[in-house]
């Protein structure tokens, strides 16, 4: 359980710097975000707490725990595919040798815990 618990508030950690970066990058006109700077707002705020929720499932031992390991795993996952594409497309944004740090942070926490929780079987948690 501990394992599980590292690497979600490792990858929430992560991720949630990786929004700093964002916003330095103005990251709602690399990607054309409706809404601008707003809609990006709302969005970070709602996807924040939703991880955070997961964090306070996991280390509760909730039932909802394994889901929220896999879902956070999958958000950096989905995270780094977007920024490889829109890397590959912009020669600036998010080039810098932190921002790349961070990604591949997120990456290898992303990995780390799916492997992990796609390692273990399932097991009964109190609700």
């Amino acid at each position: 359980m501990r394992s599980r618990i590292a690497l979600h508030a490792t990858n929430l950690a992560l991720l949630t710097t990786h929004q700093v970066d964002a916003a330095y990058w103005h990251e709602w006109d690399v990607f054309g975000v409706p809404g601008g700077l707003g809609m990006f707002l709302v969005f970070h705020l709602a996807a924040v707490a939703v991880l955070l929720g997961g964090l306070v499932a996991i280390t509760t031992g909730h039932r909802l725990a394994r889901g929220s390991a896999l879902f956070g795993a999958g958000t950096g996952l989905v995270t780094c595919g977007l920024h490889a594409v829109f890397l590959a497309r912009d020669p600036v944004a998010f080039w810098a040798p932190a921002s790349l740090a961070i990604l591949g942070g997120i990456l290898v926490a992303s990995v780390a815990s799916l492997w992990r929780e796609l390692a273990s079987p399932p097991r009964a948690t109190p609700q």
